[in-house]
């Protein structure tokens, strides 16, 4: 079974320090995570994913 697409807005907001765009990365991931997650779509294999600088 398949999610209806959910259209939310995402505030965007400029990083003004280290640990605020960490942050923002982390809770942007998160979004991706449960979108892709909703649309049935898979994970990457391990090798295929690039490492964080």
């Amino acid at each position: 079974m398949r999610a209806g697409r959910l259209q939310a807005p995402i505030e965007h907001r400029f990083a003004t320090s280290l640990s605020l765009r960490s942050a923002k990365e982390n809770r942007y991931a998160l979004l991706w995570a449960v979108m892709a997650l909703a649309e049935g779509r898979r994970s990457k294999p391990a090798l295929l994913q690039r490492p964080a600088p």
